[in-house]
């Protein structure tokens, strides 16, 4: 029973401030609006394309057992060929010839290197907030990364299938409407935290019931708000009976008459 009362109110106080609340969360969903469209930046993905070329087995293993080994041996270089162009090895060259002021691990989280399934193509996607940055990133990654798959591991088996341009990249677009909504959301449930903290720290007694639950004791009486323009009216009103009072059958005399008289 008591847990009921209280989720009464709960959806009481939450009627009681819902013009608070929906303000703040539509206070959210405009804020969200403003930083979108004119604080937060575009950013922009440039791709370029490697394809590693694969070592052909000499006639006298082409077999089944060969085959399944140089598949094996095929994607475990593909792997390691994507690991190699997010390291330092790759990376610490790179920002040295742009000459930026980033770390390793900061460059490599924007780029993305991806293969399809038994594809002999690897994809480098780098994102950045402006489309020219973004472009040369890509290209010098992967102009790096095919000199050093020579100097570490002898192999010559990267070409660079397609260069990024500017024209080929693309941008980001920002789910306008999703972050608006989701701000709202937020917005709304800030309000919300906010009413019950403003509530909770709120001591005065707002009605009878809840007198009684104070004080554990009943209500007898309960005194109206009296403004200053009721109390000024009631005022006059006691000072004029005090000066008038009715006479019967004569209408009504002032007080100072009724004396002269008796």
């Amino acid at each position: 029973m008591g847990e009921t009362i209280d989720f009464k109110e709960v959806f009481r106080l939450i009627r009681r401030r819902a013009f608070i609340i929906l303000f703040v969360g539509i206070l959210g969903a405009l804020a969200s609006g403003v930083v979108t469209y004119y604080v937060i930046e575009p950013t922009y993905e440039s791709s370029t394309q490697l394809l590693i070329n694969r070592t052909s087995a000499g006639e006298e293993e082409e077999n089944s057992a060969a085959e399944i080994s140089q598949l094996q041996a095929d994607l475990a270089m593909m792997r390691s060929y994507q690991v190699m162009i997010t390291s330092p090895v790759v990376l610490d060259k790179v920002i040295t010839e742009l000459g930026l002021s980033v770390s390793p691990e900061e460059l490599a989280e924007q780029v993305t290197v991806s293969s399809e399934a038994e594809s002999q193509i690897i994809q480098i996607t780098v994102e950045d907030d402006k489309v020219e940055q973004s472009v040369k990133l890509a290209n010098t990654i992967a102009g790096t990364f095919q000199s050093e798959v020579v100097s570490l591991m002898n192999v010559d088996n990267v070409n660079i299938m397609t260069e990024s341009t500017v024209n080929g990249s693309e941008e980001i677009e920002t789910n306008v409407l999703l972050s608006i909504l989701l701000a709202f959301v937020g917005g709304i449930v800030a309000g919300t935290i906010l009413v019950f903290i403003v509530e909770y720290f709120d001591r005065t007694v707002k009605n009878e019931k809840e007198a009684e639950q104070l004080l554990d004791l009943p209500v007898l009486v309960t005194i109206d708000t009296i403004d200053k323009k009721n109390r000024l009216f009631r005022k006059l009103q006691k000072d004029d009976h005090s000066l008038v009072s009715p006479v019967k059958g004569r209408g009504t005399k002032s007080v100072e008459t009724q004396e002269r008289a008796n």
